[in-house]
């Protein structure tokens, strides 16, 4: 197998960089908009998930839609830091949630910035460690107008706004007061450059009737997650449709298994479905806007998510694991001198930074991501034959449960640490390293181990990893790894992720 890996050289950086400003006289916009846990699969027009997307569905058909685009890490906090720096875990510094992006990164706030651009940022933040309120500074990342929202309360959701240190709790459906504000910021600022930020908290589970304010899966019971469907909601019209005799004959998934026992998903899809419906109608709101005010011929407009949500698939529910339903987002990017059209190529959250200073023609600082802007334009480009996904731990108190995995167009390539959280898998057991033929296997249910007639495409894939792991400076294949030939090495060494660790909890305290 034939492969160019695309990798950038680690460099460290402090203070703002200057960027060059856009040589054209007018700088195209920048709207970004991302949900949170929102899957590939629930896409409309892909026809896998039985969703309602009508409104990004049209805009799939003057977007470039990546057919194969994943989150570099599959946890909230690690993979928005890697989306606004275009750098993987081990050169931002954040490898799980909680975790606090570097106040000197080079983040797209910073860089637009410095470009000339109107920043701003609505939503869900997650970057700064605990949900408080961040004072004006490099704290909030270059990002001046700040209307960030906390915990995750998809009705009733409280904010930071402004410079108001006081939170302020907006009645409702939180991406209503996320789209008003999104609109009157692009209404205000119609005659400079801007760069915005919606980040929509759903259809991430969170609060509801009957359920405390904030929700993980491990504050309730079983009984009471199947009850409150998990803590996934949405306005009651747009569950509605998710409700019927006639969806819930459906056939669902065919990886979907029990959940301790039960069809634990069942009861949260009404909710995540419903959630991505009503998302779909803010988006198309702040599309009718785009129209209306004649912005739509100079803004880009990237739509996205931080990861998906397993919703049941290998008996999983949320996050954190390769499969493609919690590795698989949504990435759609629209706008002038874009050619619609479909890329297979693998495409990671890492490469959304450097493809967007591309098209924005802003000169940014060196990044582990490529830049994908050439191929979007009409150009051509030699593209990575991989994306290369990671994960660390949960939160950065929890315990580490690790894996690396290389993802291409047809294959999915997973090594294994030999902690209990991926006992279930058998992984760890069949040399710690699994491929997927997602070609063969899309649903992903027949795992390929050493001796199962795949060798030489494994050998080819680790080969890959391990260089992005050694260029990474990632010790996994000889700390972690339960495959690792040295049994002896002490996983629990010092390593770069407990002394990124320690910062944390340092600046924390």
């Amino acid at each position: 197998m034939t492969r160019r890996i695309l990798i950038a050289l680690l460099v460290g950086t402090t203070g703002y960089f200057p960027a060059a400003a856009s040589p054209s006289k007018e700088k195209p916009n920048l709207l970004f908009v991302m949900s949170d846990q929102w899957r590939r699969q629930a896409l409309g027009f892909e026809n896998d998930d039985p969703v309602l997307t009508p409104h990004v569905d049209r805009f799939s058909k003057d977007a470039v839609v990546f057919t194969h685009a994943v989150a570099t890490v599959p946890v909230c906090t690690p993979n928005r830091a890697v989306m606004l720096t275009g750098n993987h875990p081990l050169t931002n510094g954040v490898i799980a949630n909680s975790m606090r992006l570097d106040e000197a990164s080079q983040s797209l706030g910073v860089v637009s910035k410095n470009a000339g651009y109107r920043t701003g940022y609505i939503g869900k933040w997650h970057l700064d460690g605990r949900h408080e309120y961040i004072s004006p500074g490099m704290r909030r990342q270059g990002f001046d107008f700040w209307h960030m929202s906390i915990y995750h309360a998809p009705f009733n959701q409280p904010y930071y706004i402004q410079n108001n240190p006081k939170q302020i709790k907006v009645e409702g459906w939180a991406p209503t007061y996320a789209t008003d504000t999104a609109i009157q910021f692009m209404k205000e600022h119609a005659e400079e450059p801007f760069a915005l930020v919606v980040s929509y908290g759903p259809p991430h589970n969170g609060g509801g009737k009957g359920m405390e304010k904030t929700f993980t899966p491990g504050m309730l019971d079983q009984e009471k997650k199947q009850k409150y469907g998990y803590g996934y909601k949405a306005p009651a019209r747009f569950e509605a449709p998710y409700r019927t005799a006639e969806f819930k004959a459906k056939p669902r998934r065919p990886n979907v298994k029990p959940v301790h026992g039960k069809f634990e998903s069942e009861p949260a899809v009404p909710g995540y479905f419903g959630a991505i419906t009503a998302l779909d109608h803010e988006f198309g709101r702040l599309m009718r806007h785009l129209t209306k005010s004649g912005l739509e011929q100079n803004t880009i407009v990237v739509f996205t998510s931080d990861h998906g949500e397993m919703l049941g698939s290998h008996g999983r529910m949320t996050k954190g694991l390769w499969h493609d339903e919690s590795a698989g987002i949504p990435c759609l990017i629209k706008g002038p001198g874009i050619q619609p059209r479909e890329i297979d190529s693998p495409f990671a959250s890492v490469d959304l930074m450097p493809t967007l200073l591309g098209l924005m023609k802003i000169e940014g600082p060196q990044m582990d991501g490529t830049d994908f802007s050439p191929l979007l334009t009409g150009h051509t480009m030699e593209v990575p034959e991989f994306a290369f996904l990671s994960f660390y731990k949960g939160g950065a108190d929890e315990a580490y449960r690790q894996w690396r995995a290389v993802y291409s167009k047809d294959y999915t390539y997973v090594v294994v640490d030999d902690s209990p959280s991926y006992r279930w898998t058998g992984i760890a057991n069949q040399g710690g390293a699994a491929l997927y033929d997602r070609r063969r296997d899309p649903y992903q249910q027949k795992p390929i181990h050493r001796g199962g007639g795949s060798d030489a495409i494994m050998d080819s894939l680790h080969a890959a990893l391990a260089a992005h792991l050694d260029e990474q400076n990632d010790p996994f294949l000889t700390k972690c790894w339960a495959g690792r030939e040295d049994k002896e090495a002490d996983a629990r060494a010092t390593t770069r992720y407990d002394e990124l660790i320690k910062r944390y909890h340092k600046k924390k305290h």
